[in-house]
């Protein structure tokens, strides 16, 4: 009841399904995804804050002092690595996957471009 009054149901307690129906082998061979940008800024500012609540109870050591450094560094680090991958990598892994060949059938996946390149011998 509370479907049709609030959701989009198609009847009197019948739910419409949203969910995707997928097998396992079309799980195994997605894109490549970006890597994210908004998760890790939004996750590291908590992150940040307990490492500098045990970093700020009295004298700092040198071992809390390195990792203080390091966690403060690892944001700005993991952003560089992210545009790299995002600009460089993941275009060329992109246009390799769109190669690929997914036999509905017995489930193989082969790249046609790879294999006759291997069979000729030419390499490109």
């Amino acid at each position: 009841m509370g479907g049709l009054l609030f959701g989009d149901g198609d009847a009197f307690f019948v739910g419409k399904y949203r969910g995707a129906n997928q097998s396992l082998l079309s799980k195994m061979v997605v894109p490549p995804r970006k890597a994210p940008y908004v998760v890790p800024v939004v996750l590291w500012p908590m992150g940040f804050f307990i490492v500098m609540a045990f970093a700020g109870r009295g004298k700092l050591s040198w071992m809390m002092g390195a990792l203080s450094i390091g966690y403060a560094l690892m944001l700005p680090v993991y952003l560089l690595v992210a545009l790299f991958y995002n600009f460089f990598l993941r275009p060329k892994k992109k246009t390799k996957w769109e190669g690929k060949f997914l036999c509905q059938r017995c489930g193989l996946v082969w790249n046609p471009h790879e294999s006759h390149r291997l069979a000729t011998g030419s390499p490109a």
